[in-house]
Order: C-alpha cells, then structure tokens, then sequence
C-alpha cells in the first residue's frame, strides 16, 4: 500500500503541473480518501490504538499539522518576499480585497485547516461574504489567500477524523451513515451538479461515503480474508500490489470510459485493502516509500511556486517541469522525514494504548 499511496501523491503533482496522465488528480484524492477510512477504522476498531478520544484526536494532529505549518510558514516568507522585492502577490492583493469577515475565515484556515474545503464555497459580492456552488463566481478569488492551497482536502480529512469514532461505533451505524451519503450524493448528481467542482470530491456530506468505503473494506472484506491461509494472503497481497501500481500507472491508457474504469478501481481497491494493507506491514521499504506520500503532497505547490520564480527555463505542462517538481518535492520529503517526522512520532507514541504493539517493520507512522 506504501508504494500505491506514494502514485497516488505523483499523480497530484502531475495534475498540478499540467501532464497528463496516471489515475488524475481527482481519482488519486477519493483514493486516499479511502485508504484514511480504512486505516481510521483499524486503528479505532480492531487495533484499539488509543484508550482516550482525547489521545486519537492528538495523534492525529501531530501526524498532519507540524510538517503543514512548516510549509506554510515558508509559503508566507516567500510571499512577503516576493510582495518586498516586485510589490506583487496574489496571496497579499487577495486579503486586500476581502470583506473583513472573509479575511478572518480564510486567515483561520490556514492556521488550522478547519474549513479550507469551505473556502471552495465561498465567494464575495460586493463587501459580503456568500455561500455559492462555483467559487470561481466571486469578486475576490478567496482560495489565493491560502498559503497550501491543496490542503483544502486535510479539511475533509479533519472532518472525517471528527466524526469517526462516532460513526464507526458499530456496523450497523456505519452502513447507515454510508447509505445516507451516498443518497445524497445520487441526488446532487441527479439535480445536475453533482459530478461539477466543487460538488465533485470537495463536500463531506457527500465524500463521507468514500471514506466509508475503507471502512467497509476493513470491517466487512477483512474479515473474509483472514479466513484463508497467511501463506496464500502473502502470495495475493504480492499479486494485488503489483496489479494496483499497473491499474494506477496505465489508468489514463485504458481504453473505455473514465468513469467506468475509475468504478474498477475503487472496487479493486476496496476489495484488496487489507492484503496491501498487511503487504505494507511486512515490507519495510513499501511502509518507507508510503512515509513519503504526505509529504510529497504537502510540500509540491511549494516547490511549484518557486520554480516559477527562479529564472530556468521550464514551461508548466511539460514533462521536464513535472519531473523537476516531483524531485524537489522528494528531496523535500526525505528531508521532512528525517529532520521533523522522526522526533514527532516519539511524541504520537506518547498518546498510543500502551497495549498496542508496534510492528517490527513499523506500523507506528501508519497508526
């Protein structure tokens, strides 16, 4: 699963410097929606991982908000910079342009990245701030006034972590939940808006039933696969790993419709979390290289930004200006890894179930 979360990161960072190619952005975030579902539900359900909500909430935290603050930080010298030296930013003309309450709201986010995703559906008329269904429908463009603009999708995930131990309570609960998003999304698309950003993968209610399907494939497919021998689950786990990098690497080559072939992979992807889930568990290298995803994600529009800065002669949309942003953003996130993930899960120990086993190959950075 490591590697898979690794491609999905890539595929990001291809849709963001305009190749094509991969799974899409879109595929690749509802497929990290997913993995989160079911890693949230194993740690809740069956590992037990913390004995207080207070100490999952905690945990969670400090997985997502140190390396984010960090990146934002830098993403705010390099505005400030940029406004000192040319007298232009996009970050600081947009909050020039925002109703006091809109600067407030936006100004918030990005310090907690509670409502990043709203953002998406906001706009300004006049001097008020507005709901809206198409944030491009604004006098004041808001989403430049966030410092990582991709971390609208760590508001859905927060959002998710909040109303999981909830959900996730009992099955029957769970499938409740799932059904109910799940209608709510048919509506959206049958009143004609549904498949249309920001509908499309940016609104909990309606994105609650991704996450969900993680915790189905936990809860309802693992326990179907546990039946059978560890030595075949090894074999299938090889088997279905080396199958879902072929599906996400040749996805946009498949020749049949888009939609169609991202239903296939869901449902290959539900279906064989568990055995990459226990893949990565017993490899070292694939938990290592999954390590890298979050980072990689987080990191990338930075690195995006100062290319466009410095004085090289790389064109967005090329192949060249992909392959340098994906170095940079690795780079980076070796970086991370080693300067700010390893003293931090030190600290996430602290608020584990002391009962709860880490495996030897390192489960901890997953849990």
């Amino acid at each position: 699963m490591g590697i898979l979360r690794l491609l999905l990161a890539v595929a990001v960072v291809m849709g963001h410097t305009g190749v094509r190619g991969m799974v899409g952005g879109i595929f690749a975030v509802e497929l990290f929606y997913i993995i989160s579902g079911y890693l949230i539900s194993f740690v809740l359900v069956e590992a037990k991982t913390y004995k207080r909500l207070r100490d999952f909430y905690l945990n969670r935290s400090l997985r997502l908000f140190p390396l984010y603050w960090l990146v934002a930080i830098l993403a705010l010298t390099g505005q400030l910079v940029f406004w000192a030296t040319s007298k232009e930013s996009s970050f600081l003309s947009a909050y020039s342009q925002m109703p006091g309450l809109a600067a407030f709201f936006v100004g918030a986010s990005n310090i907690t990245l509670l409502g990043q995703d709203q953002v998406m559906f906001m706009a300004v008329h006049g001097s008020e701030l507005q709901w809206t269904g198409n944030f491009q429908d604004s006098e004041v463009p808001l989403w430049h006034g966030l410092l990582v603009p991709q971390a609208w999708t760590l508001g859905v995930e927060l959002a998710f972590y909040i109303v999981a131990p909830v959900v996730l309570r009992t099955k029957r609960r769970l499938l409740a939940v799932f059904f109910l998003s799940l209608l709510l999304r048919a509506a959206f698309i049958y009143w004609g808006f549904g498949m249309v950003d920001p509908w499309r993968y940016r609104f909990f209610p309606t994105e609650l039933c991704v996450f969900l399907l993680g915790a189905i494939s936990h809860q309802f497919v693992r326990p179907k696969i546990d039946q059978i021998s560890e030595q075949l689950k090894k074999r299938l786990g090889n088997i279905v790993v080396v199958l879902g990098l072929v599906f996400v690497v040749f996805f946009s080559a498949i020749p049949t419709h888009q939609y169609l072939k991202g239903a296939l992979l869901f449902i290959f992807v539900i279906g064989t979390l568990p055995l990459l889930f226990d893949f990565q568990n017993r490899s070292k290298f694939d938990n290592f290289v999954g390590q890298l995803s979050y980072p990689v994600y987080i990191w990338h529009m930075l690195v995006i930004s100062c290319i466009g800065i410095i004085p090289v002669n790389l064109d967005h949309g090329t192949l060249e200006f992909f392959i340098v942003t994906l170095v940079g953003s690795l780079v980076l996130s070796w970086l991370s890894l080693r300067f700010i993930d390893k003293p931090v899960q030190k600290l996430r120990a602290r608020f584990r179930n002391r009962d709860f086993r880490v495996a030897p190959n390192g489960l901890a950075p997953l849990a």
